[in-house]
C-alpha cells in the first residue's frame, strides 16, 4: 500500500509541476485509503 501511495505522489509531484493538477490524482487516492474528505482535502493543501 505505501508503494502505491508513493506513486500516486510521485505522479501528483510531476503533474503539478508540468501542468497544475495533481489535486486530481491525491485526493482520490487519499480518499480510497480511508481518509475523510475533509481531512484528505486539508492534507492536500
Amino acid at each position: 500500500m505505501f508503494i502505491l501511495v508513493f506513486f500516486a505522489g510521485a505522479i501528483a509531484g510531476f503533474l503539478n509541476v508540468v501542468a497544475g493538477g495533481g489535486s486530481m490524482i491525491t485526493l482520490p487516492m487519499l480518499t480510497t485509503l480511508g481518509m475523510g474528505i475533509d481531512v484528505a482535502n486539508g492534507t492536500n493543501r
